[in-house]
């Protein structure tokens, strides 16, 4: 079963200098490859959230760090461990932040940011 990817009214769809070496990537820390084909892939996080791939020639990245996207997971030192098991290059060391996250952050191939976080805390919205 594939996912509609027309119902979702916002996604990501990052630029990769090889599909299948990224999507490979993201597959091992937790993502599903929802479709491949040649210079593109549509992956999903718990089949609720999307991530497009598509290949490009000569990535211009005007920072090691050109963005990146956050993960809630129920129990992030559990996803730690896991990434860690899988040899991943640790970005930013796990901690609990001001704003009610525990997190940390991991690069992919391209240098683009995955930080997973679990919630330590209520934060209420600034009126």
């Amino acid at each position: 079963m594939s996912i509609d990817e027309s119902a979702y009214q916002l996604v990501l769809e990052r630029w990769v200098r090889d599909v299948e070496v990224s999507a490979r990537f993201y597959e091992s820390i937790g993502f599903s490859i929802e479709r491949m084909e040649e210079g593109f892939a549509v992956l999903s996080w718990n089949r609720e959230q999307i991530l497009m791939l598509g290949e490009v020639v000569d990535p211009v990245t005007p920072h090691p760090l050109s963005g990146h996207i956050r993960v809630l997971v129920p129990d992030v030192d559990a996803t730690l461990s896991i990434v860690e098991k899988l040899g991943r290059e640790i970005y930013r060391d796990i901690a609990d932040q001001l704003y009610g996250l525990r997190e940390f952050m991991i690069l992919d191939p391209d240098g683009f940011g995955i930080r997973f976080a679990t919630p330590t805390t209520k934060v209420s919205a600034r009126t």
